[in-house]
């Protein structure tokens, strides 16, 4: 199937936004952005697509004009769906391309967003299929949320920096892309997961190497699902806060996702 990608213009348009938002996220009405305020954001510069299968909407994207701290214009991507029979299709990436496309044609060098880095299918999205990289970790960025997916749980957040002219974004943009060469050392992993799907961490005092390792759970839905499934949560935020704000406070990016059948982790390489 052949879907179609563009810039969202009429209110009717954004209302169905408004569907999709309580759809993929089970969403409170008090939590949707409303269509009125996407139509000021758009107005303000910004950039609201859909992804379409006929007439049909099946995903969109949501970004506005950024200012980051170092003076720099981005444009900050806060929202991007694609719906539950729709996934696994190309329409995610298909949509991030657009967004990308539009962007470049406005002048932009980056996009920036945020996500949950417990969450494997996204950040092997983000990282390995788009050529992300992860820049900094935020503790709890939205406090609690209220959908479906992340009610009860802190909601940390790992943002990542979307560099579009980039030479691995390209790469990436072109196909399938190659994995950053690194050799996989068991003493890299300074944090694992453990039998019982704790986290186990083993980070020196000292970053010093070129590069580490970060496991996470492949299905944190079924460590949640365990009688112990809230404790298990917080020690995964406890000991992500810990190793990722210790790696970018020492000039380290999460450049790369490993995933497999059984295991998946992130690459941490010292840029600077």
């Amino acid at each position: 199937m052949s879907y179609t990608f563009r810039a969202l213009e009429t209110q009717e348009e954004l209302e169905r936004v408004e569907h999709l938002q309580a759809q993929v996220w089970s969403m409170e009405d008090r939590s949707i952005v409303p269509f009125q305020m996407m139509m000021v954001i758009q107005y303000c510069g910004g950039l609201i697509s859909g992804a379409f299968a006929g007439d049909d909407m099946v995903g969109f994207t949501l970004a506005l004009p950024a200012r980051h701290s170092s003076g720099d214009w981005r444009l900050w991507s806060h929202m991007a769906a694609v719906r539950h029979d729709y996934r696994k299709r190309g329409v995610g990436f298909g949509l991030k391309s657009h967004q990308r496309r539009w962007a470049l044609q406005q002048g932009y060098d980056t996009i920036a967003w945020t996500f949950d880095p417990l969450q494997r299918v996204n950040a092997n999205f983000n990282l390995r299929r788009l050529g992300a990289v992860g820049i900094h970790y935020w503790e709890n960025r939205y406090g609690e949320m209220r959908d479906g997916i992340n009610q009860g749980m802190p909601s940390d957040r790992l943002e990542v920096s979307w560099r579009l002219s980039s030479a691995r974004v390209v790469d990436h943009a072109d196909g399938d892309p190659m994995p950053v060469l690194v050799e996989t050392k068991d003493d890299r992993f300074i944090l694992r997961v453990g039998e019982a799907l704790q986290p186990i961490v083993n980070a020196p005092d000292k970053l010093s190497e070129l590069c580490y390792f970060v496991e996470i759970p492949p299905d944190i839905a079924a460590v949640r699902d365990r009688p112990n499934g809230d404790a298990l949560i917080m020690a995964w935020r406890a000991a992500h806060r810990q190793i990722f704000t210790a790696a970018f406070a020492h000039g380290y990016e999460a450049v790369d996702f490993v995933n497999s059948d059984t295991r998946c982790w992130y690459v941490l390489y010292r840029v600077r």
